[in-house]
């Protein structure tokens, strides 16, 4: 079974992708974190398909931790936003784990593309 980490510091954003994961991707186990720190104790005892993130958590972008994030896991990431800037995009090339940056509400096609990185 395919597994996905979901980090998010909104827990609301928790519970309504969790059942966004079990209509699109059934298939997947997904562990949800709320904070980098614990996303990386998880990381360094196991191994995940794919990493979801949400782009601007509470004291911290998700460019501050993705160079430590990078040493832990080789797993494609993919960052979720309300509003992808052209600041965001650019850094994605400095990033080749950095697959996707989506923005909010994710649309069918987003789902796929998600699974389609796992398959």
């Amino acid at each position: 079974m395919p597994t996905i980490a979901y980090l998010d510091d909104d827990r609301i954003q928790h519970i309504l992708m969790k059942k966004l994961f079990q209509i699109h991707l059934p298939s997947f186990e997904v562990q949800t974190f709320s904070k980098p720190n614990s996303m990386e104790d998880w990381l360094g005892n196991n191994v995940v398909d794919i990493i979801l993130s949400d782009l601007n958590l509470e004291g911290e972008s998700a460019w501050d931790w993705i160079e430590r994030f990078t040493k832990i896991s080789s797993a494609p990431l993919v960052f979720l936003t309300a509003h992808a800037t052209p600041e965001d995009l650019g850094k994605m090339a400095d990033f080749p784990q950095v697959k996707m940056i989506f923005e909010k509400p994710l649309a069918e096609d987003d789902w796929q593309k998600i699974a389609g990185m796992v398959s």
